[in-house]
């Protein structure tokens, strides 16, 4: 008993240092830069994996899954190597530090040095976009050809007037896409007042000279068309974000756990020695 008092008066004797910076900072860039080669490396492997020529290529959910797969296995090897490297540096601990207050110091190095990078990461993702988007904004010919090409609601006005014997102006078809585009506000996908519904079967029935009875059975087909996929845009949406969020919640795990080995293998070193 009195040796446990004598060694805690001593430890508190000691000046207490804060968090060593530079540990978290230089484990920090070793995990950005481990990002940043396996980013190259996904994205060698997915150019490779798709062949422009081919029909056998995977589909946008596979490969949207494919890719984030690729994210938790960069995220983890990241978040591994950032942690050890910070748990390493960070210094030797005093021989009277209880081992519980010692893992905990360990496992915040890693916890920071995972939150450190993520944040660089996000901030210079943030920019990039920026400066992508301000640098498409500047030519306003291809930013309009970009964004009707890029419009989720076009195929589906395509489909409506397909076949017709007098061509939908542009001001029919974005007539047609704020209709859409507002149907999407009430709730569920695509789902059509009775007016919207009517409307369109009579704009189809006349730009396409169908009956009024087809016209109304092309745009219900249509919408359960535009329905179905807008359903599977969420699964898979939702899919993804959720394995995003594992993702970055198990890196800050692997990150935490990395620093407590690598602050474990520098203490037995400082006491054996």
């Amino acid at each position: 008993m009195d040796v446990n008092i004598i060694e805690r008066a001593d430890y508190s004797a000691r000046p207490r240092h804060g968090i060593c910076w530079s540990a978290v900072i230089a484990g920090a860039i070793a995990a950005i830069a481990a990002t940043l080669i396996l980013i190259a490396l996904g994205s060698g492997l997915g150019f490779a994996a798709v062949n422009p020529w081919s029909s056998n290529n995977p589909s946008a959910r596979s490969f949207s899954i494919l890719a984030v797969v690729w994210l938790i296995i960069m995220q983890w090897i990241a978040s591994a190597l950032g942690g050890y490297l910070t748990g390493r540096l960070r210094g030797e601990a005093h021989p009277a530090m209880p081992h519980h207050m010692l893992f905990f110091r360990d496992t915040v190095y890693g916890f920071l040095t995972w939150a450190l990078a993520t944040i660089l990461i996000a901030l210079f993702s943030t920019s990039l976009t920026l400066k992508t988007a301000a640098i498409e904004h500047a030519g306003s010919m291809r930013m309009t050809s970009a964004s009707t090409a890029l419009d989720p609601t076009a195929y589906y006005i395509d489909s409506l007037f397909r076949g017709g014997h007098i061509r939908a102006d542009q001001e029919i078809r974005d007539e047609t896409r704020r209709i859409l585009v507002k149907s999407t506000t009430r709730g569920r996908s695509y789902t059509l007042s009775d007016n919207d519904r009517g409307y369109l079967a009579q704009l189809v029935s006349e730009y396409t000279a169908l009956p009024p009875g087809a016209a109304m059975n092309r745009v219900d087909s249509v919408m359960d068309e535009a329905r179905y996929d807008a359903n599977e845009a969420r699964k898979t949406a939702s899919v993804l974000s959720l394995l995003v969020f594992l993702s970055f919640l198990i890196g800050a795990f692997i990150a935490a756990v990395a620093a407590a080995l690598g602050g474990r293998h520098v203490d037995d070193t400082a006491f054996t020695i």
